[in-house]
């Protein structure tokens, strides 16, 4: 597997336990992801909740036009490096 999009897994299943897994605190840091363009990467984890596929799938949906399947190391990259300092893309 793309060692992006297990990045992108690993730093989603983190904010889901800091965030004591409040489904509020997931629905944003889905829908950055989606905006971003990286929620593909999360449709097929194993380890979430049946809200959590529904919120993906509903972002997944709303901004397909926006997920990046090509040059995601690039991508991921320009976008973790931009404003912030953190190295989280979302």
């Amino acid at each position: 597997m793309n060692k992006i999009v297990v990045r992108i897994q690993q730093e989603y299943r983190e904010i889901r336990d800091i965030s004591n897994y409040s489904i509020f605190d997931i629905e944003s840091s889905l829908k950055n992801l989606a905006e971003k363009g990286f929620i593909w990467v999360l449709k097929d984890l194993k380890d979430t909740s049946e809200s959590e596929r529904i919120l993906i799938e509903h972002y997944l949906n709303k901004f397909r036009t926006n997920q990046i399947y090509d040059n995601l190391e690039d991508t991921f990259y320009q976008q973790s490096t931009k404003g912030a300092s953190t190295t989280k893309p979302y």
